[in-house]
């Protein structure tokens, strides 16, 4: 039987997947420009109040990759060996080779068009390598579910409440003090960041066996987010003003927004009361957020990539940010909401395509 999903939960994976588009654009586009724009006007050396959206977008992309573990945690470790890895990688290569194909023949069409059109617009085209080297975050979210298949759902089985306590804390520790980080680090380049998974995926399972937030008030979520926003603008301000003391006076001034990594506390502490706070909501079954939810992986792959980065960088991102921040962040709501829909659509023919193989499947395999 199938399981019916649960809407609440595919509403958080729509949110988080907006908020790893609405970074991506941050990151490959504007804080691009802020960089490497002699023309930007961000160049003098003070504080620009504006420069503050994109401060607060800065963890929202971390923070959309710890609410997909936390979900992952939330309902794979009670299955505890029930774990089909099969189904996970079948699913993970169909979507990425389909994902690949269409953005290899997408990228020669619109390429074709910009031709024709707009010629001065610098576009980026797709290969078959395109497969292999898209979306990190595939392959990281792999290994920590094989890890879970293997070892960590059976050993967190085992567990009582005060060893998982103890188990999580260690954790924790593990991968927020600088020297562990480090060893991590040096042992393996992204060590420290499975580390983080594994920590988050148990730490989700540890919220559905215990439920430690139950006690809290529905208004203590909310809090914590305005309060770790608060928290990253005034380091905002406190970062940029040890810049300006550092400055020399000469050539232009460049601002720096800070990034924060898989490990980091802000964006943990984010994804948690995100999670805790949609955990909560009760919303009857909806097809419609099912079916968007359901199709957020398809749009992680449309977005994460050269080709679509290059059409965000057809835009001025800066002038909008300096002379109407309120117009800037529609702008950015619009393209990011257009990427996910393009993702949608993706999602949509990926599922008719399989429709349609398998009405094919007896013209190729033969019935036993």
């Amino acid at each position: 039987m199938k399981t019916e999903r649960s809407s609440n939960i595919e509403l958080l994976r729509i949110v988080a997947m907006f908020f790893i588009v609405f970074y991506h654009i941050y990151y490959h586009c504007i804080g691009e420009q802020l960089i490497n724009s002699a023309a930007s006007p961000f160049n003098a050396p003070q504080f620009y109040p504006a420069l503050l959206i994109p401060a607060v977008t800065a963890p929202l992309g971390k923070v959309g990759d710890v609410v997909f573990i936390l979900i992952s945690g939330y309902f794979l470790v009670p299955k505890k060996e029930e774990i089909r890895l099969a189904n996970t990688a079948r699913k993970l290569i169909l979507q990425q080779g389909f994902a690949a194909l269409l953005l290899i023949t997408g990228s020669l069409v619109l390429f074709r068009l910009a031709r024709l059109f707009f010629p001065d617009i610098v576009l980026y085209l797709a290969d078959v390598s395109l497969f292999n080297n898209m979306s990190w975050f595939v392959g990281y979210y792999f290994a920590v579910i094989v890890i879970a298949r293997l070892f960590l759902n059976r050993l967190l089985s085992r567990f009582d409440r005060q060893q998982y306590t103890e188990f999580l804390l260690a954790m924790f520790v593990l991968t927020q003090f600088f020297w562990t980080i480090q060893l991590f680090y040096n042992l393996v380049n992204g060590l420290q960041t499975l580390m983080s998974g594994v920590f988050i995926y148990a730490l989700g399972g540890y919220i559905r066996q215990y439920d430690p937030f139950k006690n809290l008030r529905a208004g203590v979520p909310v809090a914590v987010i305005l309060l770790v926003n608060v928290l990253i603008c005034l380091s905002s301000y406190n970062y940029t003003v040890t810049a300006l003391e550092d400055y020399s006076g000469t050539g232009p001034f460049t601002p720096h927004i800070i990034e924060y990594s898989d490990s980091s506390l802000v964006p943990l502490l984010l994804g948690v009361a995100l999670f805790e706070l949609f955990r909560r909501l009760r919303i009857p079954g909806n097809k419609v957020i099912n079916f968007l939810g359901a199709s957020t992986f398809m749009v992680y792959l449309m977005h994460d990539n050269e080709f679509t980065y290059c059409l965000w960088r057809t835009q001025d991102w800066l002038t909008p940010l300096y002379n109407s921040p309120a117009k800037y962040l529609c702008k950015h709501l619009g393209w990011a909401a257009l990427t996910f829909g393009t993702g949608v659509l993706a999602y949509a023919l990926y599922l008719l395509l399989g429709r349609l193989v398998q009405k094919c499947r007896p013209l190729v395999i033969k019935e036993e």
